[in-house]
């Protein structure tokens, strides 16, 4: 795991870095600047258990020109850095002291970035998302974090950067739940027997109310007005132009101007005295830009977490019940008893501090 480089992002707290030069110091630090977005990292092979994906056909380049009002379509022109932009948050997956919980932990985060739906997801594309223990986040901020919240989210777009501890209600219990899968292996809970497909819906579906709650409203328009500001050339035009249109948006406005346009999908607050037919005109095209947004924002938080390297401190792993295989490594992997059985969604997990270094 890269936990030096951890720590160095970490230190930026106290130092009241911003969003933007953090981002920046990322791509620099690992020579992410010319590497393909969705590229597999060197060495790893391809998850068995992993979500199959057809490769994407190569996106047009477009250039959208106002003028006079009129929105005309070109090809070429300069691109540019999607980086650039300040509109920066950072999630850290906290990993727990025990062992044990560092399980349940990786497997619930696991559930959540391989199947959750593209509204679940769409948040993640504002976020740099790295694991963490409480210990290292606390020695490098003076913020009072209680416990071993589930997560941490750091906003540097303000000063001093704001740290929140994120603990959804509810979803700790859900963690020690097990998951079979198989009927004839289906427990009893207190409430009665355990549906262990249900509970892993409940699991993902309680990590993604949480980071909505956290990233309210409020939050993505002040973000979308940090965009705005720092946004200039094609890529402030083409904004403009796929939620004016609404159009679909290419990778590279949704990289650069996520906050822009999550936030436009939320409904509008009703204006006082607006005629019925507004309103109505208003509420489509809200649809119609959840319809084309959600998915493209929650595309990018999949080839950034799921589809290429998994979070900074953690390591994808598979597993059927018998057995641990983390990917990228290549040594033999240690079978169990043979009689386990994991649910499909529940197989590929996120793996903390080499604990499956020898495959169990």
């Amino acid at each position: 795991m890269q936990r030096r480089s951890f720590l160095f992002f970490v230190k930026g707290l106290a130092l009241g870095v911003g969003g933007a030069t953090g981002s920046r110091w990322v791509v620099e630090r690992f020579g992410l600047a010319d590497e393909p977005l969705g590229e597999r990292c060197v060495g790893e092979e391809a998850p068995v258990d992993a979500v199959e994906v057809e490769p994407a056909a190569a996106e047009p380049e477009l250039f959208f020109e106002e003028i006079e009002g009129q929105v005309v379509v070109d090809e070429g022109g300069a691109e540019v850095d999607p980086s650039a932009s300040g509109a920066r948050l950072r999630l850290i997956l906290v990993i727990p002291s025990e062992r044990d919980e560092r399980w349940r932990r990786g497997r619930a985060f696991g559930e959540f970035l391989n199947h959750g739906g593209d509204e679940a997801l769409a948040r993640l594309a504002l976020l740099e998302v790295s694991c963490a223990t409480i210990a290292e986040v606390k020695a490098h901020t003076s913020e009072r974090i209680r416990s071993e919240p589930w997560m941490i989210l750091v906003d540097e777009t303000v000063t001093p950067a704001r740290v929140t501890a994120i603990d959804p209600p509810g979803l700790q219990k859900l963690a020690s739940v097990e998951s079979h899968g198989r009927a004839w292996m289906e427990g009893e809970g207190e409430d009665g027997p355990v549906k262990t497909e249900q509970v892993i819906d409940q699991r993902i579906e309680k990590i993604g109310a949480a980071l909505a709650a956290a990233i309210d409203a409020a939050t993505l328009t002040r973000l979308a007005a940090l965009e705005a500001a720092s946004l200039s050339g094609r890529l402030a035009v083409e904004a403009k132009a796929v939620i004016r249109g609404p159009l679909e948006p290419r990778l590279d406005v949704v990289a650069a101007a996520p906050a822009t346009l999550l936030a436009s999908t939320l409904a509008a607050p009703r204006t006082k005295g607006a005629e019925a037919w507004m309103e109505r005109h208003e509420a489509y095209l809200t649809e119609q830009r959840k319809e084309l947004f959600l998915p493209r924002l929650a595309e990018l938080a999949r080839d950034r977490l799921v589809r290429s390297r998994p979070p900074e401190g953690a390591r994808w792993a598979n597993s059927g019940g018998c057995g641990v295989r983390v990917e990228g490594d290549t040594r033999p992997v240690a079978i169990g008893c043979g009689m386990g059985h994991v649910p499909e969604r529940s197989r590929r997990f996120l793996s903390f501090l080499n604990d499956h270094a020898r495959g169990f």
